[in-house]
C-alpha cells in the first residue's frame, strides 16, 4: 500500500436522516485515511488518549466537531495526494444538511494547495452546490437522461448480437426484449425529486438491473420462456435482489449468509479462490 497516497469514500445514504450527522463524516474521513497508515499522527494518537476508551473523557462527552475538524486537516498533511469521493452529496439536504457539508468542503478547499486533496463528488444539481463549486474552481460534468438511454442501447444491443446465447435468438425475440429492457430500465430507478443533474448511481443501477436481467433471459430456452420474463419483470434492483434470496434453497441459507457476511465485513477485496476456502471455515464453526 502507498502511504503517501490518501482515498476516502462516503456514501451519504438519505433513507435514515438521524442516522448521519457531521460528525460521522469527519470519523469516517478520519478513519479511512488512518487505515493508509502505519503508525498513528501524533494529534490523533493524542485524541485517542482523551476520548479512547481509556481515555480521561470518554464518559463525559464525544469528541468536539472543531477537534475532529482540526485533526482532518493534519492528516492531510501527512499525504502527497488525498482523493476524497462523496456519493449521492445531495441527500446530505434531508440528512446532515446542506449547510455543514458546504462548510465541510469549504474546509477541506482551504488545505488543496498544502495537501494537494483532490474532491470527486456525485450530486443532483442543486444550486447551493453548484455555487459552492464554481467559487471552488470545479470543473462538473452534467450527465444528460439523452445521453444516458443512448448508452444503455448501446451496451443491451451489442450483449443480444453477439453473446453467444443471443446471438441465435430471432430477430423478432431479440427487438421484443431489446425494447421491453429499455422500457423497464428508464423506469426502474426513477424518482421525480430526485432525477438528472450530477448524479451518477442512477446510471450505475439502471446497468446493474439491466445485466441482472440479461443473466435471467439466458436460462431461457423458448420463446415462450422469454415472454414469461418479460412479463414480469422486477421494477428495481431490491425487488430482483429479494426474488433471488428467496429462491436459495433451504439447505444453503448457513453458506450464503456466511458468504454475504464475509463480502461485507472484508476489509480488502475479497477473491473467487480464497472465499470459499474461509466460508467453509465459517460454515464448519457455526454447524
Amino acid at each position: 500500500m502507498d502511504e503517501s497516497v490518501g482515498l476516502t469514500y462516503f456514501y451519504i445514504d438519505g433513507s435514515d436522516p438521524k442516522s448521519l450527522s457531521i460528525e460521522d463524516l469527519y470519523r469516517s474521513c478520519l478513519s479511512q485515511l488512518t487505515s493508509r497508515k502505519r503508525t498513528l499522527p501524533r494529534n490523533l494518537d493524542s485524541l485517542y488518549s482523551l476520548y479512547g476508551p481509556e481515555g480521561d473523557y470518554t464518559a463525559i462527552e464525544p469528541v468536539p466537531t472543531k477537534q475532529l475538524r482540526s485533526a482532518l486537516h493534519e492528516l492531510l498533511s501527512h499525504f502527497d495526494h488525498t482523493y476524497i469521493a462523496f456519493d449521492a452529496l445531495d441527500e446530505a439536504e434531508d440528512s446532515i444538511g446542506l449547510e455543514k457539508i458546504v462548510t465541510f468542503l469549504e474546509s477541506i478547499s482551504s488545505k488543496i494547495a498544502i495537501s494537494r486533496v483532490h474532491l470527486v463528488i456525485f450530486s443532483r444539481d442543486l444550486e447551493q452546490l453548484r455555487n459552492l463549486f464554481q467559487e471552488l474552481g470545479a470543473t462538473s460534468i452534467a450527465i444528460d437522461g439523452s445521453v444516458l438511454d443512448l448508452d444503455l442501447q448501446t451496451a443491451l444491443h451489442h450483449e443480444l448480437c453477439f453473446h453467444p446465447k443471443f446471438a441465435r435468438w430471432p430477430v423478432a425475440v431479440k427487438k421484443s426484449v431489446e425494447e421491453s429492457l429499455l422500457a423497464n430500465a428508464n423506469g426502474s430507478y426513477v424518482d421525480g425529486s430526485k432525477s438528472c443533474g450530477f448524479l451518477l448511481m442512477p446510471l450505475t443501477i439502471r446497468f446493474r438491473w439491466l445485466d441482472c436481467q440479461l443473466q435471467t433471459l439466458r436460462s431461457c430456452a423458448t420463446p415462450a420462456a422469454v415472454r414469461r420474463v418479460l412479463g414480469d419483470l422486477p421494477k428495481s434492483l431490491e425487488v430482483y435482489y429479494t426474488r433471488v434470496l428467496k429462491n436459495i434453497d433451504e439447505s444453503n441459507h448457513i453458506s450464503v449468509q456466511n458468504l454475504l457476511r464475509w463480502v461485507t465485513f472484508a476489509f480488502r477485496p475479497v477473491r473467487l479462490h480464497s472465499i470459499s476456502r474461509e466460508c467453509y471455515i465459517l460454515t464448519v464453526l457455526s454447524t
